[in-house]
């Protein structure tokens, strides 16, 4: 697969052959990207980002995970990765009820 380049909410965002993996640009250092996986920690997520790895996922991991509100607990490179998969899936689904309404 070709590398894919997309921008959400300002966030740059790079795509892979898994849907579920990415890897996001710092907005502070253009150099630094992010590595970010929508299906860790239980539906968490994972991101490489300090914020994420010394300050959310211990939080998390002290109440081992049992809440189901778990927006609070994601970094914004993993929010942004969520949206835009979200709108793709969503993309796709208007498609089909679409293809479906012409038969």
């Amino acid at each position: 697969m070709k590398e894919e380049i997309v921008i959400v909410n300002g966030i740059t965002i790079k795509l892979f052959d898994q849907p579920h993996t990415f890897q996001v640009r710092s907005e502070s250092r253009h150099d630094q990207w992010y590595g970010v996986d929508l299906i860790e920690n239980r539906g968490l997520g994972f991101c490489t980002c300090p914020h994420f790895s010394a300050r959310l996922l211990p939080e998390y991991s002290i109440i081992d995970g049992m809440t189901k509100d778990k927006r609070r607990y994601r970094c914004k490179h993993i929010k942004a990765c969520r949206e835009l998969l979200t709108d793709e899936v969503l993309f796709k689904l208007k498609q089909i009820e679409e293809n479906r309404s012409e038969f």
